[in-house]
């Protein structure tokens, strides 16, 4: 897995939390993870990316990191996680994952696509993470942690 793939996702993280978000938000580990099954208290949106390179990025947030994302993406004081803050956390991996789709773009490459964020808590109806290798980045922010899962088919 190339490091030259992986930097776009996490420089987008940066990027989303400080315009979008108007916070902070700092790198704390990276790891390689041969699967996870993410906590039950866990927010997780998942989307693809096909073209010349496939994978499955996700972004995960505890649910009090889930539920202050949305209130500050939408003034909103929602206390609860509901449709409208699973809605706000599969918007914000479409966000993190088109913007390092702009960064990752070859002039000489076929375009890359997206697919539709699919949102799950904790393990339930998730994807099948167990079989897939992971680069995990968790991070710090002023609504709180969150974690960036990136896995890239063998051939990638």
């Amino acid at each position: 897995m190339d490091v030259a793939f992986i930097n776009p996702f996490v420089e987008s993280v940066y990027d989303f939390f400080s315009t979008m978000l108007d916070s902070e938000v700092q790198r704390k580990s990276l790891s390689l993870r041969e699967g996870y099954r993410a906590a039950p208290n866990d927010v997780v949106a998942s989307i693809d990316l096909d073209g010349w390179i496939r994978g499955t990025v996700e972004i995960s947030f505890p649910r009090g990191t889930a539920i202050a994302v949305f209130n500050r993406l939408t003034g909103m004081d929602s206390r609860e996680v509901d449709d409208s803050v699973l809605d706000s956390v599969g918007e914000s991996v479409n966000i993190i994952a088109g913007s390092a789709k702009a960064k990752l773009g070859q002039a000489d490459a076929p375009p890359l696509d997206l697919g539709i964020p699919r949102v799950f808590c904790g393990h339930q109806d998730g994807i099948d993470s167990q079989t897939m290798r992971w680069i995990e980045i968790s991070f710090a922010s002023g609504l709180g942690p969150l974690a960036l899962r990136v896995a890239f088919q063998a051939d990638s």
